[in-house]
């Protein structure tokens, strides 16, 4: 196998201007390049010759891009074609123009909680795609991973990263440290360890460091886990317990104790998205209407916690729906922050006059707090099957 040879400048096979060096993994070195036939920048990645010089290897990669070329999703980079040039293998890539997280999190320090958890659920997403038809990334690392100027994630080398099943010498590599331990032990990954590192992630993301140290020393020479990770919500309490519980679920040793699918992890993180909106709501002191599909009383106790943690002082929040066809109107008034946590449906009124009871909150809103609500678009007539419109005032 003909050693590698790429240069700033060149016009490789006669097609692509390679234009500078984006970075080299245990796969192979990534370049940025200009495809002169598409008339588009691209990145190729010039697998290594010790990947190369082995055709199970190349077999191996084929039969992977053949699913991971179904593909299409906007957090996962899309993969074109594995193509042999003057006996040098390389993959053709989508090029996506930002920075990785590597460098984001080196240049940034810790992220906010709203960072990580918008992060966390375009990861998930794509993880999930790739997860949906058998294709698991078992090389998920910050390096892997592209944050462009809006703030998306894009995965990169899905499916190529590593080889389904490694022995313990070849972990050498730096992204032995986010790989799970039935990976480093030389067992076949699958998407639970792919979830493992998602963990290893988000602990670095929230509180900027890795919740293992040299992981796949200590399991050569002692067989056996490291001391669990200080939960994050210890190192940074700007993180939730349930955040903090959340990821050391991602992080257990067993792969049996971890989430079983990413559908788990999205179905949490969607918790943490609604009250990262109420919060909004609260700390911009305006009016703000949202929608839930069912109202819960979870999403009750959530808002009251909220408000508490704000010391909002005068808050009047008012629940619009329907219940066995029957529209109703639904308020709580909150004081002098002597906020309690009753069921909203303990305190509701039959909207037999929807007017009427329009003019009586929009004068009490004037007379004891100086604001008036502002109706919705379409007043009080909900669709069918009508969501809950939860309107903040200040």
């Amino acid at each position: 196998m003909k050693k590698l040879s790429v240069s700033i400048g060149q016009l490789f096979g006669g097609r692509f201007l390679v234009m500078e060096k984006l970075g080299e993994g245990e796969v192979g070195q990534v370049y940025k390049a200009y495809d002169t036939q598409a008339r588009e920048y691209v990145a190729l990645k010039f697998l290594h010759a010790r990947i190369a010089s082995h055709p199970k290897s190349i077999e191996s990669i084929w039969a992977e891009l053949r699913l991971v070329r179904r593909m299409s999703h906007r957090n996962i980079c899309r993969i074109y074609d594995l193509e042999k040039e003057d006996d040098v293998y390389y993959i053709k890539m989508e090029y996506v123009e930002g920075e990785n997280l590597k460098d984001s999190l080196a240049r940034l320090g810790p992220f906010t909680i709203k960072k990580v958890i918008s992060l966390a659920g375009q990861l998930c997403l794509g993880l999930q795609e790739g997860h949906r038809i058998g294709v698991f990334h078992r090389g998920f690392k910050p390096q892997n991973i592209i944050i462009d100027r809006q703030g998306n994630a894009k995965i990169m080398d899905f499916g190529i990263s590593l080889p389904k099943k490694r022995k313990k010498a070849e972990f050498k590599f730096r992204s032995a440290e986010y790989s799970a331990p039935e990976q480093v032990m030389g067992k076949k990954g699958d998407q639970r360890s792919d979830l493992f590192s998602l963990g290893v992630l988000l602990y670095e993301m929230v509180t900027g460091k890795r919740p293992f140290r040299k992981i796949s020393s200590l399991i050569e020479a002692k067989g056996a886990r490291p001391p669990s990770p200080t939960p994050p919500s210890e190192v940074n309490p700007a993180v939730s317990d349930r955040l903090s519980r959340l990821i050391l679920w991602l992080l257990e040793w067993d792969p049996a104790r971890r989430p079983q699918h990413v559908d788990e992890v999205l179905q949490e993180l969607k918790f943490f998205e609604d009250e990262i909106h109420l919060s909004e709501a609260v700390e911009a002191h305006e009016q703000r209407s949202m929608i839930f599909p069912q109202f819960v009383q979870s999403k009750w106790q959530r808002l009251v916690r909220v408000l508490k943690e704000r010391k909002i002082i005068h808050t009047l929040v008012v629940f619009i729906g329907r219940k066995q066809g029957t529209q109703y109107l639904f308020t709580y008034f909150f004081v002098k922050s002597k906020l309690s946590t009753p069921h909203p449906f303990s305190a509701m009124m039959k909207l037999t006059k929807q007017n009427f009871w329009f003019v009586v909150l929009s004068i009490l809103f004037r007379l004891v707090l100086g604001t008036v609500i502002a109706p919705m678009s379409s007043g009080f007539r909900l669709s069918s099957p009508p969501p809950y419109h939860l309107i903040l005032a200040p």
